[in-house]
């Protein structure tokens, strides 16, 4: 007989589902690797100013913005950490995304179902995936915060992050402490883990939902849980 305390959501002791401790690997690969890069490409530049204010001026050499610049490949510290930030969302964000297709996946193979409108070979984008879990699960995978995280992905992606008219720039291009918003996406330290936390609370609370609509029915099939 399986116990519903087996059943029961626990990612420690295993109870999610396998799409939920796939993301969680992902997961924690980003944080390190914003951790990781903020940490050691911040001392490496401190420490690459050191060394050029220390070297000797001589009449008709670099100067200081000239020898730091020739030394770091034209990367300034901030856009170093921008390019980096918005590396970490675009990857958190497909993380997201790929989550949700494997546990509708799961979902649907638990009913004998195939993906509603697909062609054989074509992969769900985001319309068929909140879809999907609206129509067979009841759950709303697209809420307003969902859609601000995703928006700017895809500014991310396929602008660059540049902010084109005042609108996009009065909602995307002011950060933390900005006076005066900018025609890129802001992207702040702080704003940036909120932004993976939000998504990652919102695939826990998916992962309760599957993990209760396929694995705890599945084992009450064979036991008297609940009987």
């Amino acid at each position: 007989m399986t116990s519903i305390w087996q059943t029961e959501w626990n990612q420690a002791s295993g109870n999610c589902t396998r799409a939920y401790a796939d993301w969680a690997w992902v997961h924690r690969d980003i944080r390190g690797f914003l951790a990781l890069g903020t940490q050691w490409m911040g001392d490496r530049f401190e420490q690459v100013e050191r060394e050029v204010r220390e070297r000797p001026a001589y009449d008709g050499g670099p100067d200081l913005e000239e020898a730091f610049l020739a030394e770091t490949n034209d990367v300034w510290p901030a856009d170093y950490l921008w390019m980096q930030r918005a590396a970490a969302l675009r990857d958190g964000v497909t993380a997201f995304e790929v989550y949700h297709e494997q546990a509708g996946l799961d979902l649907l193979r638990h009913r004998g179902k195939e993906w509603p409108g697909l062609r054989p070979g074509n992969d769900p984008n985001w319309r068929n995936i909140s879809t999907l879990y609206s129509n067979e699960a009841g759950i709303d995978v697209n809420s307003a915060r969902i859609q601000h995280i995703r928006k700017i992905r895809h500014l991310l992606t396929h602008q660059r992050g540049q902010l084109r008219t005042a609108a996009l720039r009065s909602r995307f291009g002011t950060g933390e402490g900005a006076v005066f918003s900018s025609d890129i996406v802001a992207l702040d330290g702080d704003s940036l883990l909120q932004m993976l936390n939000d998504l990652g609370q919102h695939i826990r609370k998916v992962d309760e939902d599957i993990l209760r609509l396929t694995v705890v029915r599945r084992a009450r099939k064979g036991s008297s849980v609940g009987e």
